[in-house]
Order: structure tokens, then sequence, then C-alpha cells
């Protein structure tokens, strides 16, 4: 089970590290097939109708991001699954809300983060 302490551990970790001055750009070419479900500051909630490439995620989570900093785009590949409203930081998804996403993008720190429930 992924806990709270995941997530605070996963900031602190981002807090810790090098942090983009500027928000990443998607490529101009790139078709986002993704829809954007909630934002509530930093938190945004995404729901793809299919697995991505890791690289297919890092695009949708700098489209989804729209150049805000901090921001941290969830993914969940099952609609049902995705909360119905973003909370206002990552501490407060729920562990079951996380435990179902496919992972997250720090628009910050130009990564994603792939969630694997079974291996916590």
């Amino acid at each position: 089970m992924i806990s709270r302490c995941f997530v605070a551990g996963l900031a602190l970790v981002l807090g810790a590290g090098v942090v983009a001055q500027t928000a990443p750009e998607a490529d101009p070419d790139y078709q986002a097939t993704c829809e954007v479900r909630g934002v509530n500051g930093m938190v945004t909630l995404v729901y793809c109708p299919e697995e991505l490439s890791a690289e297919s995620f890092r695009q949708e989570g700098i489209i989804a991001c729209d150049g805000r900093l901090p921001c941290g785009a969830w993914f969940w590949t099952d609609p049902d699954l995705v909360p119905a409203e973003a909370p206002d930081s990552h501490d407060k998804l729920e562990p079951a809300s996380i435990a179902g996403s496919h992972g997250v993008w720090m628009n910050e720190a130009n990564q994603f983060f792939e969630i694997d429930a079974e291996k916590q």
C-alpha cells in the first residue's frame, strides 16, 4: 500500500534536487491524447485512455501543467480511479488513489515517476 509518507518523501526528494527555473515545453508536434480532470494549485489529475510510453507521459505532463511551477500531474488509465476533485497538495491524495495511478509528472523536476503499487 502506498502511503502519504511516500508522497511526502517524493516531494522532499524533488525539493532537495535540482529544480527547473522555467517550465519545460512540450514538443509542438505532439498530439495530446489525455484529458485533464481536475486542477487545484500544484495538483493536476489526468485521465489517459491507455498506458503510454515514458516520453508520452512526459509530453502529457508538460501539457497538463501548462507552464505551472510547481506542478505534479497524476495519471490514471482507469477513469473510475481518478479522484472526483483535485486536492490542493499531493499529500492530500488518498493512498488508494495513488496506488491506482500510473505515476506522476513533476514539472519542476522535469521527471516522470512511475507508481508500482505491487512494490509498495
